[in-house]
């Protein structure tokens, strides 16, 4: 990682440099959307295109992203002669100039930049300028100013050569406008610029956008050292000249030996003018798939990298599936996941270890989304990373979540009890939180004191106090629940119980009259039983404490617009009650029986099945439903908890009390034409 030191931003330059410690220096730095920050700058991360700075009066670092920065001007002048020798020490071509020059800059927004400077040198990917600074003497102490090359569109030295053809009459007015003309022509088109003139709204376009500056032509090297002031002509058509005679040598490496420009600069110019990681349009993209992620109902976004020039490729998770959004030509997937670090506030030289973060996306477009992000180290040195969309949401009332009856009406009456225990089991993505809030607004009264715990907060609605955990400053569930019974609370929630210490103060709360409600993920109702006795709870305390456990899972729900009805076949009905009735007392005729009561439609017995059309994507399925299993403590259920009974001898019980199985709740939720029977099965294992 470079540092401040090797590329001439210490004010404490001299001849000889072997201590690499970075020394904090004040700036500004402007950017193109907001507004100046006076900060101390620590480094210049050039390869992440990344500022480290420290805000004035804060004690922490803070990651700032090349992307939107028009210049970083260093507040304490330098001796420049040092200054330069510095840099021509390390390679980096430097123009030092033996008297003031007028310059000028123009910013890729149009925007004006004039002044009198000493020196100029392009390296790191940027344009550095030694500004004359008004008591530094006539060339001895500049400002430096730093500008990266994503916020420059031309820059000039001197008088323009336009300007001076006309005052010397070499050139009319007609004539300069028609050489301008050809000149912006002939410029090379960014990606951004591509995307811009597209107006890309939709992936087809997107794609293609990506693929055309994959293919675009790129500008000669030569050409481009020229524009930015690096060589002269002369000097190119002497390396020219001995590339000829040396047939087959880059003329990079020809550059380099001739003392003109160094490895470096050749490097960042190839890098940044030839086609490549273009600042303004890496954002665009960034912010468009989180735009089209939410737009298109995804939860989750995954960013894969794949060896060498492989594409990185881009899938959403939908309706829990997986599918390709995007592929990204290899060369922007470092950019790429540097930026999605940034937004995130995380370390992006570090790849060697995983890494979580949040990124508020309103700040940088056009949304109220929050992200949760996971980076992981993968194979071949590359990242893997996954954004989980967490869009705040208003709570579903509790008969919107298609509970069945005897269960809806469970739950209703259990969640008016004034104190016990309360839990909502099933794996991740399963659904439980969105049930634990619809549980909670039912209850979400004038009267009543609510605190939650949670991480993240995905749910709000008023009149709850709603607590975000920090377990990185010991903001533990633990610790917020031991907060929140000193808070006078009524209801208490609890985002999971993750541990044996939240759980035991869990069950303490419920037994002292506040009723408690959690997760937990576990596979079913019982199996929740067992888990938390495993954890160490004493089996009394949990079994008087305990009210209820609800187990659920999430199947992908048949499109209404495509799905296809047909009348089921004897043999088909009597497959589906044996399915139905194994591991219980039930009898497959009987339930056959109830079957043809409840759902038949002309005495006959319906099934559905997936078709395809636009509105699904032609997959035949559009959502998903939740299937569910409640476990009600009944006295005979909170004796088999005291005497720590297994699953095994629990199930039978809470059956004969009415619960019906997850399997079970599926299979009439296929009768009831929400989704398939293979559906049920892939999630009822």
């Amino acid at each position: 990682m470079a540092t401040l030191h090797d590329f001439g931003f210490s004010p404490y330059i001299e001849d000889t440099i072997s201590d690499k410690r970075s020394t904090p220096e004040p700036c500004v730095v402007s950017f193109f959307d907001r507004v100046n920050l006076d900060d101390n700058l620590i480094n210049i991360l050039f390869e992440q295109r990344a500022l480290v700075v420290q805000p004035v009066g804060a004690s922490a670092n803070e990651n700032i992203s090349l992307d939107g920065i028009r210049s970083i001007k260093l507040a304490i002048p330098v001796n420049i002669k040092r200054s330069v020798d510095h840099f021509r020490k390390r390679g980096i071509s430097v123009h030092a100039i033996g008297r003031r020059l007028p310059f000028n800059l123009k910013y890729r927004d149009g925007q004006m930049l004039a002044g009198e400077l000493h020196g100029y040198g392009m390296a790191q990917g940027g344009l550095g300028i030694y500004l004359v600074h008004e008591n530094g003497g006539e060339t001895e102490r500049g400002i430096r100013c730093y500008f990266p090359v994503s916020s420059i569109d031309t820059f000039t030295v001197g008088e323009h050569l336009g300007k001076v053809l006309l005052e010397q009459k070499d050139l009319t007015e007609a004539g300069l406008q028609t050489a301008l003309a050809v000149q912006r022509k002939l410029r090379a088109q960014k990606l951004g610029h591509i995307l811009l003139e597209k107006r890309v709204v939709d992936q087809q376009q997107l794609e293609q956008a990506i693929r055309e500056q994959a293919t675009a032509p790129v500008r000669r090297l030569g050409e481009v050292l020229i524009e930015t002031g690096l060589i002269s002509e002369e000097q190119l058509h002497a390396a020219l000249d001995e590339q000829g005679r040396r047939r087959g040598k880059p003329l990079g490496e020809i550059l380099t030996e001739m003392g003109l420009v160094s490895k470096d600069v050749i490097r960042e110019v190839l890098a940044q003018k030839l086609g490549k990681e273009t600042d303004n349009t890496l954002v665009k993209l960034v912010n468009k798939i989180v735009l089209d992620a939410k737009d298109q109902g995804a939860s989750d976004i995954h960013i894969e990298p794949r060896p060498g020039k492989e594409n990185t490729r881009i899938r959403f998770r939908r309706d829990g599936i997986l599918y390709d959004y995007l592929e990204v030509p290899s060369r922007f997937r470092s950019a790429l996941i540097s930026r999605v670090k940034i937004m995130a506030n995380l370390d992006i030289s570090e790849r060697r270890r995983a890494q979580d973060g949040k990124i508020d996306f309103k700040r940088f477009g056009p949304a109220r989304i929050e992200l949760r992000v996971a980076t992981i180290p993968t194979n071949n040195n590359l990242e893997s990373v996954v954004l989980r969309i967490l869009t705040s949401t208003k709570p579903l009332p509790l008969d919107k979540l298609q509970l069945a009856p005897h269960v809806l009406e469970s739950l209703r009456t259990l969640a008016e009890t004034p104190y016990g225990l309360i839990l909502v089991c099933g794996p991740t993505g399963s659904g439980k939180t969105t049930t634990l809030h619809s549980i909670v607004g039912h209850i979400n009264t004038p009267e009543r004191k609510i605190w939650t715990a949670e991480d993240p907060v995905e749910i709000t609605q008023p009149g709850l106090s709603q607590v975000q955990v920090n377990t990185k400053i010991g903001w533990t569930f633990a610790t917020a629940l031991r907060s929140f019974l000193r808070a006078d609370p009524d209801v208490i929630v609890v985002g999971e119980m993750r541990d044996q210490e939240t759980a035991q103060i869990g069950v303490e709360a419920s037994l002292t009259g506040h009723l408690v409600l959690s997760t937990l993920h576990t596979n079913s109702a019982a199996e929740s039983v067992t888990r938390l006795l495993d954890m160490g709870l004493d089996p009394f305390n949990f079994a008087d404490a305990l009210l209820c456990v609800l187990a659920q899972r999430l199947a992908r729900r048949l499109c209404p617009d495509c799905k296809l009805s047909r009348p089921a076949d004897e043999a088909a009905v009597a497959a589906l009650a044996q399915e139905y009735c194994l591991g219980t007392a039930l009898e497959p005729a009987t339930v056959i029986e109830t079957w043809n009561k409840a759902y038949a439609t002309k005495g006959r017995i319906m099934l559905n099945a997936a078709a395809g059309c636009k509105e699904c994507g032609k997959t035949g399925f559009r959502g998903r439903i939740a299937i569910h299993e409640l476990l009600v403590v009944t006295p005979t259920i909170r004796h088999l908890i005291r005497m720590k009974s297994p699953v095994s001898e629990i199930v039978p019980v809470a059956m004969a009390n009415g619960m019906r199985t997850l399997k079970q709740d599926g299979i009439e939720k296929v009768l009831q034409g929400f989704t398939t029977i293979e559906r049920v099965r892939a999630v009822c294992s």
